[in-house]
């Protein structure tokens, strides 16, 4: 799991994930708070993400949203 506040570009977690499979690990799960991603949601060597709606609404098949927009208005 990678595990941060806001992805922006995505460029940090596409590094961290690059080392992450050097090192072995099978699957990463990146777990947001913020997504902007304002380079696309596809990050490479980030097999899952998993992101609040309180930046913006997502509706892509590659990103499980946890709702919470309603609680913020």
């Amino acid at each position: 799991f990678i595990v941060d506040d806001i992805c922006d570009g995505g460029g940090t977690f596409i590094g961290v994930a690059a080392e992450l499979k050097k090192l072995g690990a099978e699957k990463i799960i990146l777990v947001i708070s913020h997504g902007i991603f304002s380079k696309g949601y596809a990050l490479k060597n980030v097999d899952e993400i998993y992101c609040t709606d309180s930046y913006k609404e997502i509706d892509k098949k590659n990103v499980n949203v946890f709702s919470v927009l309603q609680y913020l208005i």
